[in-house]
């Protein structure tokens, strides 16, 4: 069970390369099929839908002139994925893209090729190789809510009421499975919200929309456009599941 520990981490990053965390249980290696390719989502593009945002990077790749594999079979496809793919309308500066090499690749000089083929609102950042014979998945992914005064009363009343109902008369924590079972983390800092929904080896985190809604934000859509995708905690580990 996961309790949130009601105390958010207000640093602010000073890149946007420091936005994703990948944890590994084995010494990196140099080269790889796969690779993993961080990148930021801002502006009108936001409010491309999931397959837009892979034709984008499909189409990038071709320009660029990348190796990439693909999909046997009468429809093959290039091997070209996104761990989480982001809600429609919310900004992002942690995109994590897996793409899939027809060899092994030992460097990152491809990433310049690969980065000049994206539109001036979605900026490439880095990329790193994946071992073969692994898996990755999402531990966390934090967002960041702008809110009016109006939202942040609210929030801020959801929030105390929230905390008052995590003991009972007697002391035990009362358990309210709406929330608490994702929610690892969530506050108001300023004038924003940020909360950290948590993943799991079988399960990706529930969509944000889920959290708005029940902290009081009764039409989530109407708020989305101000959202953004702050962090993304991943974690490798040997073997496919």
């Amino acid at each position: 069970m996961i309790i949130p520990s009601w105390q958010s981490a207000h640093t602010e990053l000073s890149s946007l390369e420091m936005q994703i965390d990948i944890e590994t249980e084995w010494i990196k290696t140099n080269g790889a099929k796969r690779w993993m390719v961080w990148f930021s989502i801002e502006g009108d593009l936001r409010f491309l839908s999931h397959r837009n945002v892979m034709n984008l990077c499909e189409r990038a790749a071709a320009r660029a002139g990348l190796p990439v594999a693909f999909s046997r079979g009468f429809n093959p496809h290039p091997k070209i994925s996104l761990l989480l793919p982001r809600p429609v309308g919310v900004a992002s500066r942690c995109e994590l893209l897996i793409i899939g090499f027809e060899r092994v690749i030992h460097d990152a000089r491809w990433l310049e090729r690969f980065s000049k083929q994206f539109p001036p609102s979605a900026k490439v950042l880095r990329a790193e190789p994946m071992p073969d014979k692994s898996h990755i998945w999402v531990k966390s992914v934090t967002y960041r809510l702008p809110l009016t005064d109006i939202e942040r009363k609210v929030v801020l009343q959801y929030l105390a009421e929230m905390k008052g109902n995590r003991s009972s008369k007697n002391g035990q924590i009362k358990e309210d499975k709406n929330i608490k079972n994702y929610i690892i983390d969530i506050d108001v800092f300023e004038d924003a919200l940020t909360f950290t929904i948590a993943g799991n080896r079988q399960t990706s985190p529930v969509g944000p929309n889920r959290v708005l809604k029940e902290i009081g934000f009764t039409e989530p859509s109407e708020v989305i456009a101000r959202l953004i995708r702050t962090r993304l905690v991943c974690q490798i580990s040997q073997g496919n599941l």
